[in-house]
């Protein structure tokens, strides 16, 4: 009933017409007219068997050059002159359908004056009554994917019909409030990428995918004339919420840059002229209202932030009750097994350190051994030092069970001897290294 209506006709639709639009009917009428007589001529011509002498004369073309250098000579009547053509011989070379430019219908019409009033009653009392409820429940279907496919075309169409004709009616933003908002936006954005990222996979349903692109674009346009209309509005909350939403639409880089990357995209293959007109004027408007928005605020550049790197943890700083919730099972489980253990001797006799210092060595040793998962070397090493220091139990009895021997090693763990291990260990590596 309204798909090929156009809303601001309807819009304008008076019960009394005003003499402009008398004018304009006359005009179209008398247009319309006059190419039917000229139609209904050129077919008489046609059939009537008229046949024109070709002895109407001779005549020379100035400043056009035969193959000769003398002027072009023209056998035909002048009235014909306009259409000549050295081409008409020529084999023109054939281009696939599938390279071939696409053409734009439109679809819209003129009804007779008694329908547009009827329509725009009806358009009337439909934004009054039902559009914010009906177009709230199907964006919750189609959101919630409870619509058929591809449905988003019927809502687009009719976010753009309503909004533009409530916009040159009486505009009153709380007519069309449901669609108006920073959400509708970010819906009609991802129906374009999807559209245009669907024109590159499926490309059996170019034109299809196409004339869906072209729909969302036209309701991307609307939005953006609605946010035009409220910033002329005399009520000041209606021009603070569009603030708000201009706001948000051009601080985000997608938003900005949504119709650069459509111009940049722009094939004639795959894309209408009606397209590239409509893309163009939604350009225009999009920067208008950025260069409104920029004029009485500064402009904020937005800065890429250094990402720091996590400083990694050094051995002093690592909690070493943390590390014990890791060691202390693998550990536990080791003492229970019947492990083969290696040889290792805690003890030098022929070293100049006194036997005090290498007691000192030997715990920093097991703690090392500990940190480093060492353990069938620990075990091996804990029972040589009882035998080599037994004095004072310092590092517990010969026959001590395995419960007691775990906490003598969880002891020495927690220890805070991280200097002498430091030391310990350097003094380790450079006799390795020797």
């Amino acid at each position: 009933m309204l798909r090929e209506q156009n809303p601001t006709q309807l819009a304008e639709a008076a019960v009394t017409r005003t003499l402009q639009e008398k004018e304009r009917d006359e005009v179209e009428l008398l247009a319309i007219r006059q190419e039917e007589i000229r139609r209904r001529q050129e077919k008489v011509k046609k059939f009537t068997g008229a046949r024109h002498s070709r002895f109407g004369g001779t005549y020379v073309l100035k400043d056009m050059k035969s193959v000769s250098d003398n002027d072009l000579i023209y056998h035909k009547p002048l009235n014909k002159l306009d259409s000549l053509d050295f081409d008409h011989d020529k084999v023109k070379q054939k281009r696939p359908k599938n390279r071939l430019p696409m053409h734009g219908e439109n679809t819209e019409r003129r009804s007779a004056f008694s329908v547009r009033l009827f329509l725009k009653e009806f358009c009337v009392e439909f934004l009054n009554g039902a559009y914010n409820t009906l177009m709230y429940h199907v964006k919750d279907g189609l959101v919630r994917a409870r619509a058929q496919a591809n449905d988003e075309s019927y809502y687009m169409w009719g976010l753009k019909f309503f909004m533009e004709f409530n916009r040159n009616y009486k505009f009153q933003v709380k007519l069309v409030s449901e669609t108006m908002s920073v959400q509708t936006f970010h819906f009609i954005q991802t129906q374009l990428e999807k559209c245009y990222d669907m024109l590159t996979t499926d490309k059996k349903k170019l034109l299809l995918w196409s004339r869906r692109l072209h729909l969302a674009l036209r309701a991307y346009q609307e939005l953006l004339m609605t946010l035009m209309a409220m910033d002329k509005c005399d009520n000041p909350t209606v021009r603070e919420s569009s603030k708000v939403i201009k706001s948000n639409i051009f601080y985000v880089v997608e938003y900005r840059e949504l119709i650069l990357v459509l111009m940049l995209n722009f094939d004639e293959i795959k894309f209408s002229k009606l397209y590239l007109k409509d893309l163009i004027e939604t350009a225009h408007v999009f920067l208008k209202l950025l260069e409104q928005f920029c004029s009485k605020r500064s402009i904020v550049v937005q800065r890429r932030k250094a990402v720091r790197k996590k400083k990694t943890k050094t051995p002093e700083e690592i909690v070493p009750e943390e590390l014990w919730d890791e060691v202390g099972p693998q550990l536990s489980a080791v003492l229970q097994s019947e492990a083969e253990i290696p040889n290792i001797v805690p003890f030098d006799a022929a070293s100049d350190k006194h036997i005090d210092e290498q007691k000192v060595d030997a715990m920093v040793r097991i703690q090392s051994y500990l940190r480093e998962q060492q353990y069938e070397e620990i075990i091996h090493f804990m029972l040589f030092t009882r035998e080599v220091w037994p004095e004072n139990d310092f590092f517990g009895s010969p026959n001590m069970p395995a419960e007691e021997e775990f906490l003598a090693m969880k002891d020495i763990f927690l220890a805070n001897i991280a200097s002498i291990g430091q030391l310990y260990d350097y003094r380790f590596s450079r006799q390795e290294s020797s």
